[in-house]
């Protein structure tokens, strides 16, 4: 198979993982010589990676204060993605790897969006930045979301509130039309099952 970088987004309480997840054994199973790696934003590996998860988990050295401007969050995950993308995607989808990448630059336009950071500035920022073949939007009920979302253990992160999810759904799907990108919208509020069997679909037609 030639090497494709798939990503798949969507507000928090979606299924991005579990179908990231799922995915990427699909993709392994369909050919066994094939070098499938499973990867997510923000990283865990770089310094602008490891302060966002950090900060994003609530997790504040004394001394720090939250910090709410949108801004101080672009610049984060932009250089994590710039990083991301040089050291890890682009080398592996190169050499003929299949890349899965749980959020990618759509998350960043439509959280920091939401924020009230103007989206066609975020767009910009990312234009040149290496393209995903298929980008998969997953689109589901704030209500839906953020039930599911309550199920999983854990602190809730920094942007899991309904008003704000709700903004973000909607930047998402402006954004999904705003950009280049082969962007596909999938109904999330569907089974696990049903969610996976559209992602395969979607999916297959890059390998024709």
């Amino acid at each position: 198979m030639t090497g494709k970088f798939i990503v798949i987004e969507g507000i928090d309480g979606s299924g991005t993982t579990t179908q990231a997840q799922l995915l990427s054994n699909y993709l392994f199973e369909k050919d066994k010589k094939n070098l499938v790696f499973l990867t997510r934003e923000p990283t865990k590996l770089s310094d602008k990676g490891k302060e966002l998860r950090r900060r994003l988990a609530g997790t504040l050295i004394p001394g720090e204060e939250v910090i709410h401007d949108a801004a101080y969050w672009v610049d984060l995950f932009v250089k994590d993605r710039e990083w991301h993308l040089e050291q890890f995607i682009m080398p592996i989808v190169k050499a003929g790897g299949q890349v899965i990448s749980d959020r990618h630059k759509l998350s960043t336009i439509a959280y920091q969006a939401a924020q009230g950071y103007d989206m066609d500035t975020l767009i910009e920022l990312q234009k040149d930045f290496y393209p995903a073949d298929l980008t998969l939007l997953f689109d589901l009920p704030v209500a839906m979301s953020m039930a599911r979302s309550g199920n999983r253990e854990g602190n809730p992160e920094y942007f899991e509130t309904v008003d704000l999810q709700q903004r973000i759904r909607e930047c998402y799907l402006v954004a999904a039309e705003k950009v280049t990108d082969n962007v596909v919208v999938i109904d999330a509020s569907q089974s696990i099952a049903e969610v996976g069997l559209a992602v395969r679909k979607e999916v297959n037609k890059l390998y024709k």
